[in-house]
């Protein structure tokens, strides 16, 4: 039942949009599902859990209880129960996940080859999505090419990891690998593309004592880097020239982010203990974004889960949220040997630059694919 849990949960982040604009709501439901199901498993039928929390949990639970306090002052107490039923059920997926490393033989194994599988059919859908419609309309699995490329690049290291452990399907993995960065490509995400040499770069540092293994290291960053170079999407981005339709500093991208991180910081000045409460950014943002801009676009999230965290939850929730993702590489460090750590660090940047220009706290695609790795 612990390996079945995994493969549902890992699959359920891969569910279609059955009919929705967005697949986010039916990933969540099937989540929440499978957790109640799980749980009352092993409670009611197997009894062989007790009941435990880790620090992971804990700070889990106080960002959970934070956000539910703020029910008596923010001004949208529905956003304020949605986000914290999207908390609720990232507690509860990190609760049975912490059962299942404990109680499955071989955990990591499982979890490496489950993980491999949902890569593969991210890539795939991606290649579907290419041939069924224009280049520029490919969105991936998640209906967004961002959130599509970050749920398939946090999951390179792991594949990294495993070229170097299981030599007997090394190839095998290559072409997945290779798979992936076709579908990288394909979709096109800025921040995904820039990432692939780093991830190359680090790993050719990691002293990993195979010849082999650091020679393709090696060959694969210097091609990332020549890939890069001869991107003119992402060469653009670097034009210093302000007349430039293509640069950063007229990118609509960029200056979009740029002013939800203004008007969040100027709110966190004014509300800087307790914040505007879970869930108000939606509300709250939009009436000094609708000043500010002739823009007809509806700014749901800041597209920065930190600076979110500090609007919505004051400085305490910020503290427990930074508190919470850095516990997991204190808990790696102890529990894995040296390599899978720094395999892991990896996967935690590639994490923490999603969250930094995004939102995966609020997509369980990229945060619940975090947990597995975590």
């Amino acid at each position: 039942s612990y390996s079945l849990f995994l493969i549902g949960l890992t699959f359920l982040l891969l569910l279609p949009g059955l009919g929705s604009i967005d697949n986010m709501s039916s990933r969540w439901l099937g989540v929440l599902i499978l957790n109640i199901v799980f749980f009352i498993k092993i409670y009611f039928f197997k009894k062989d859990v007790e009941i435990g929390f880790n620090i992971q949990l804990l700070f889990l639970f106080s960002i959970f209880l934070l956000s539910l306090c703020s029910l008596t002052y923010s001004p949208n107490n529905s956003e304020v129960i949605l986000f914290s039923s999207k908390l609720f059920i990232i507690f509860f997926s990190l609760y049975n996940l912490s059962i299942c490393s404990v109680k499955l033989d071989k955990f990591l194994d499982v979890l490496f080859q489950v993980i491999i599988i949902s890569l593969f059919i991210e890539v795939l859908y991606v290649m579907f999505d290419f041939i069924n419609s224009s280049y520029q309309n490919i969105k991936g699995i998640s209906m967004n090419p961002n959130f599509s490329s970050f749920s398939i690049l946090i999951k390179i290291p792991i594949l990294l990891y495993l070229q170097f452990t299981k030599k007997n399907s090394f190839i095998i993995l290559i072409l997945i690998e290779l798979a992936a960065i076709v579908s990288l490509v394909m979709l096109s995400s800025r921040a995904a593309l820039l990432c692939l040499p780093f991830i190359y770069f680090i790993f050719f540092f990691l002293n990993l004592k195979d010849k082999k293994i650091y020679l393709l290291n090696f060959f694969k960053f210097f091609s990332a880097i020549i890939f890069l170079v001869l991107n003119n999407q992402i060469t653009d981005l670097f034009k210093l020239n302000t007349s430039s339709t293509t640069g950063l500093f007229t990118d609509e991208s960029f200056l979009l982010r740029i002013e939800y991180y203004g008007i969040a910081i100027s709110s966190i000045s004014e509300n800087f203990f307790l914040g505007i409460g879970s869930g108000s950014w939606k509300v709250e943002s939009l009436r000094t974004f609708l000043q500010k801009t002739n823009e007809t676009i509806i700014p749901y999230y800041v597209h920065n889960d930190f600076i979110q965290f500090f609007y919505e939850l004051g400085v305490l929730g910020f503290i427990l949220y930074c508190l919470f993702l850095m516990s997991f590489i204190i808990k790696n460090n102890k529990k894995y040997n040296g390599v899978y750590t720094k395999i892991y660090i990896l996967s935690f940047i590639i994490f923490f630059i999603d969250s930094s220009f995004n939102f995966p706290i609020h997509r369980p695609e990229n945060i619940i694919s975090f947990l597995l790795l975590s």
